[in-house]
């Protein structure tokens, strides 16, 4: 389950996946054995 964490301004992370990978970068991948963190910042 992906559950995304919508700070700042509140945008909405996953309305327009096609330009996910074009407006942001992962910058920290933190897993465990129940859940992965995944930071992005907006290039």
């Amino acid at each position: 389950m992906i559950v995304p964490l919508l700070a700042g301004r509140g945008e909405r992370l996953f309305d327009n996946l096609g330009d996910i990978s074009e407006n942001y970068r992962v910058d920290e991948l933190v897993s465990s054995e129940k859940a992965t963190h995944a930071r992005l910042v907006r290039r």
